[in-house]
């Protein structure tokens, strides 16, 4: 699902009362239910605004490895220590069944795609599908500046298609 809308229309709101309802739902304690919803956002102020996370401290890539969205995604199994980071966000994230991702406008193709690849990785049962079969909720606003990176999610497709053509040709 996506919640688009521009700053100040209450999608930070409208999370905080999600989590409220899931709540209800689940008649579960705030600590149980902080295991069953994953809050991610791409920057620290976008994750302080939801009481979340960034996706690079949730999802164990360090500040030294950011430069890991912009490589072909690496297994976690095949890196140093990794399989020892797999289980312990495995063991972390076993309960969680909602996976909410605001800004996602910032988000470029590839590190959803790394997002994609390590859930499935998390959740390997149902690596065969998107999230590794988590519902997965994306928020923020589409008309907000492109990430800084090649391209946001937003981008058409045919622009990427003509730039990857006329960098074929160069």
């Amino acid at each position: 699902m996506i919640i688009n809308g521009e700053g100040g229309s209450g999608k930070s709101w409208l999370i905080d009362h999600l989590v409220k309802d899931v709540r209800c739902v689940f008649r579960e304690q705030p600590k149980i239910l902080s295991q069953r919803i994953l809050l991610l956002a791409h920057q620290g102020t976008a994750t302080f605004n939801i009481k979340g996370q960034t996706v690079f401290s949730a999802l164990g890539v360090s500040s030294l490895s950011r430069s890991a969205f912009s490589a072909p995604y690496t297994s976690l199994t095949t890196q140093k220590n990794g399989p020892n980071k797999l289980k312990t966000l495995q063991q972390q994230y076993k309960d969680v069944y909602l996976v909410i991702i605001d800004e996602f406008s910032v988000i470029s193709c590839r590190m959803l795609h790394w997002i994609d690849e390590r859930m499935k990785e998390i959740w390997p049962l149902q690596r065969h599908l998107p999230f590794g079969g988590r519902d997965v909720i994306f928020t923020g606003d589409a008309a907000q500046l492109d990430p800084a990176v090649p391209y946001a999610l937003s981008t058409p497709l045919l622009q990427v298609y003509n730039d990857v053509q006329r960098k074929e040709r160069e």
